[in-house]
């Protein structure tokens, strides 16, 4: 008896239609083949030589025949139909509400070599950190998740509680001190700006000069060019006219103007 006899018995009319005929498919009621399947030659899976066809037993595993394609590197099992199905490998069927990820919002869109890179399908964080923190456009500067603010459906519309975060109410813990200001003005940002903008700024400190003096009509860069801590009387009081007034003092200077005319009148 042959091995093919041994294997399927002496009735070759089950699967051939006759002695010359060997084209009628195999029942092959073990394993169905269906879309995919049902074009692939026998000896795709059945391989004996390089032309014969083996009657040995065949996995009925994926990996049987798809191992040496595997692009997971055996990383999720030996059952690809848990994602794929007959129809082809693009198809997936993998359901993400089933894994420590659901994906809702807009993560639904995203495709999934976007947060599986370079084909890593385990161990992916699932913090909103563990994408996004490269695009974080408050620097690191607020230590808990993004959804504590934020939600799946985007970026905008943030809803939060103020009271609840942890960071300093301090202005200076986001918004680092200009370098006009630096060794002039405390770290008191509120007494003389606002929560809406920087600008327009009120300035609220203790200062003896009228602010409205002379033409300077409320402009602090007209007597603070360059730094708030010092001053200049020179852009509306020229130093030779100046020079030529106070002729009668020793050792005059246009630095210290405040220490005699500390209204900014001419007594």
């Amino acid at each position: 008896m042959t091995q093919h006899q041994e294997a399927f018995g002496t009735d070759c009319r089950a699967c051939h239609d006759g002695v010359d005929t060997y084209g009628k498919a195999y029942a092959h009621a073990t394993y169905p083949l269906v879309e995919g399947h049902a074009q692939v030659a026998c000896i795709a899976c059945h391989r004996g030589s390089s032309t014969r066809v083996s009657l040995r037993a065949t996995s009925t595993e994926c990996v049987g025949c798809h191992a040496a394609k595997d692009i997971h590197e055996g990383r999720l099992g030996t059952q690809r139909g848990t994602c794929h199905s007959t129809s082809g490998w693009a198809r997936t069927t993998i359901d993400h509400g089933r894994t420590r990820f659901p994906l809702v919002g807009k993560h639904v869109s995203v495709q999934c070599e976007a947060c599986h890179v370079a084909q890593r399908w385990t161990g992916i964080g699932t913090t909103c950190r563990s994408c996004h923190a490269a695009a974080d456009p408050h620097a690191g500067k607020f230590a808990g998740d993004c959804g504590a603010c934020h939600t799946a459906n985007g970026w905008s519309g943030a809803t939060f509680d103020h009271a609840t975060l942890a960071a300093s109410s301090t202005c200076v813990t986001c918004h680092a001190k200009p370098a006009s200001h630096a060794g002039a003005i405390a770290n008191t940002c509120a007494s003389c700006h606002g929560t809406t903008a920087w600008k327009p700024a009120t300035f609220g400190l203790s200062h003896r000069f009228p602010i409205n003096h002379g033409r300077a009509a409320g402009s602090c860069s007209a007597c603070h060019p360059s730094t708030w801590a010092g001053y200049s009387c020179a852009q509306c009081h020229s130093a030779s006219s100046m020079a030529t007034r106070h002729r009668r003092l020793t050792n005059f200077t246009q630095t210290t103007c405040v220490a005699c005319h500390p209204t900014g009148r001419g007594d």
